[in-house]
């Protein structure tokens, strides 16, 4: 994601695995339809706020793997672990993928579904 660094200059950097998984929070933490030009791009993620905790993981999981599919192919996707919801109502979820040819097996990017 966009952010300036400590000296108010664009933030950037050469770590492909830190690219990486600012791509999966992109992804993640996109709703269809926030970006002009490209509507379907993203993952329906906050619409699981209002499902049942039971069904939460589940249908997560098919969005999830349905975005990695889409938009990041290069990704092999492990899958998710939720969180038990905080006080607040914020849901944490941490999504597991690997690098393709990287020694590393496995990556994990947190989320929070923050509730208004």
């Amino acid at each position: 994601p966009f952010r300036l660094d400590g000296y108010g200059a664009v933030a950037t950097t050469s770590d492909l695995s830190r690219i990486l998984a600012d791509r999966v929070r992109s992804v993640v933490a996109t709703s269809f339809g926030e970006r002009v030009m490209r509507p379907a791009f993203g993952c329906p993620t906050p619409v699981h706020l209002f499902r049942g905790t039971e069904s939460i993981e589940t249908v997560m999981d098919v969005d999830v793997a349905s975005a990695f599919a889409d938009f990041l192919p290069q990704l092999t996707y492990r899958g998710i672990v939720r969180e038990p919801a905080a006080e607040n109502g914020d849901v944490s979820v941490e999504i597991n993928y690997a690098i393709p040819g990287r020694s590393e097996s496995l990556n994990s990017v947190n989320v929070v579904i923050e509730v208004d």
